[in-house]
């Protein structure tokens, strides 16, 4: 499996989320502090060319939760080749509040029709997978580990395109029947009938290193809330400076299997017109692995991340154990 994006939506806050879907490139909508709430006018989240989650692939899964509190809206999720100008696949939706169920449509032509109703009211784990091609391309898709489409042989590309997915728009961006929880993208693998959860882990304690300044108190204490606040933050104006943090236990962890990847991320802001850069850490074992360096515009808020798939001490895949040793943070460069 290669993971492009995880998120575990619950922990952003209004003004970082505006930002949050800013930065994957599409209309921006708030990003709600309440658990499996996305946008208050109807939620919009792009993993694009455009932003630093790059996508080039036949291949797309989706695997998260989701929760309607009405009928839900059609191309809750759509795929696209380009920055939004070639459509190859969408869900669509057909019946009304308790009949409800996913269209698995290619550009709006339907291909097939969900066996199952969406549930609404109540939270659902769903996940799907979609390979992009004129003949043999295929929808695989679970509700709660039920089988909801499973077809192959059929023709999910639009045609006069190469057929390479590097967009996923999540939600249509209109309405507020639509919410999402903990989700994650990958475009390589497969998709199981049991959940793939996401584990949100926060600082407890400071790491090897303390280099940016503390608006109030310890460097660990100013970023370990939930959902995240402006209220105290650190900052730096020094090139290599450096923060890293202890993660609370992933008590749990080891019960639920494979770790496929673990994600450190920072959201910041640049307050002048310096061009600045910065990249998140992790670090176990004292070996240390990086992600790119992010540019950040005047005053723009970002969130910076990067996954890493394998430990990058042992260049094999996490254990939990191993999970409980690392250190996360980032580091600026100018």
């Amino acid at each position: 499996m290669a993971i492009v994006a995880a998120f575990d939506t619950k922990v952003l806050a209004s003004s970082q989320g505006t930002e949050f879907a800013q930065m994957f490139s599409g209309t921006a909508v708030g990003l709600a502090s309440a658990t499996y709430t996305i946008g208050t006018g109807g939620p919009l989240i792009i993993v694009s060319p455009t932003s630093h989650f790059t996508m080039s692939s036949d291949t797309f899964i989706w695997e998260g939760n989701m929760y309607f509190n009405g009928v839900p809206r059609a191309n809750y999720l759509q795929c696209y080749e380009g920055d939004g100008t070639t459509l190859h696949f969408n869900l669509g939706i057909t019946g009304g509040f308790g009949t409800a169920k996913w269209l698995y449509q290619r550009n709006g032509t339907t291909l097939g029709t969900g066996a199952n109703i969406i549930p609404q009211l109540t939270h659902i784990h769903y996940a799907i997978k979609v390979v992009i091609h004129d003949t043999t391309g295929s929808v695989v898709a679970y509700m709660d580990g039920v089988e909801d489409i499973n077809i192959s042989g059929v023709d999910t590309r639009n045609g006069g395109t190469s057929g390479i997915i590097n967009r996923i728009q999540m939600g249509n961006g209109a309405g507020g029947n639509n919410y999402m929880g903990p989700f994650y993208v990958a475009d390589s693998g497969s998709i199981s009938t049991t959940p793939i959860k996401v584990a949100h882990l926060m600082p407890d304690a400071a790491g090897d290193d303390a280099d940016w300044t503390p608006s109030t108190g310890s460097n660990y204490a100013t970023v370990d809330e939930t959902p995240l606040s402006e209220t105290d933050y650190n900052s730096s104006d020094t090139d290599l400076d450096k923060d890293t943090f202890n993660l609370e236990a992933s008590s749990g962890i080891s019960a639920l299997g494979t770790i496929h990847a673990v994600v450190p991320y920072a959201i910041g802001e640049n307050d002048d017109a310096t061009a600045r850069s910065v990249n998140t850490i992790i670090k176990q074992n004292g070996t240390e692995g990086a992600g790119s360096d992010i540019a950040f515009a005047n005053a723009a808020w970002r969130f910076v991340h990067h996954v890493a798939e394998v430990n990058p001490d042992t260049s094999s895949a996490w254990s939990a154990s191993e999970l409980d040793s690392a250190l996360v943070g980032y580091e600026l460069s100018k």
